[in-house]
């Protein structure tokens, strides 16, 4: 079962920024600048967590990850609706 996580993180240094972007980026359902939403089974937490020790070896990285109650989020997101039109 996939449980909702929120990931967000402050890191100076660019090639670990860059790092850890690319294993977030790839589980993520969602994204706005420093902050990720995945949905991930055990297996696949355990794996972010263990490229987050290999990436974060400074003291100068900080990365936060929770896991919401549904009962916390506020808002749902609709999808978009558009009238279809062609360019010529």
């Amino acid at each position: 079962m996939r449980k909702h996580y929120i990931f967000a993180y402050d890191i100076s240094d660019d090639d670990r920024q860059a790092a850890l972007r690319k294993v977030l980026q790839a589980y993520a359902t969602g994204c706005q600048d420093s902050l990720y939403e995945c949905y991930l089974n055990d297996g696949d937490y355990k794996e972010i967590v263990h490229h987050l020790q290999r990436i974060l070896t400074a003291s100068d990285c900080c990365v936060a990850f929770l896991r919401p109650d549904a009962r916390q989020l506020l808002g749902s997101a609709r999808d978009l609706q558009y009238q279809p039109f062609i360019v010529c």
